[in-house]
């Protein structure tokens, strides 16, 4: 919104107020990743690292 505002000249848009909307935008996006991955698992073979170590633990 801030970037929109700034681009069509706003009187009210400044750089600071597009940063400030940016630092937000990118903090909540982290924060939603955190929160919300353990609820999205990864592929049902799991990772190769696990794998290789999973078979040389039977060896």
């Amino acid at each position: 919104m801030a970037v929109v505002m700034y681009v069509r000249a706003d009187p009210d848009a400044s750089l600071a107020l597009m940063a400030g909307f940016l630092a937000f935008a990118l903090l909540f996006a982290g924060l939603a990743v955190l929160i919300y991955r353990p609820y999205f698992p990864g592929p049902a073979g799991g990772s190769s690292a696990v794998q290789a170590s999973a078979g040389h633990a039977e060896q």
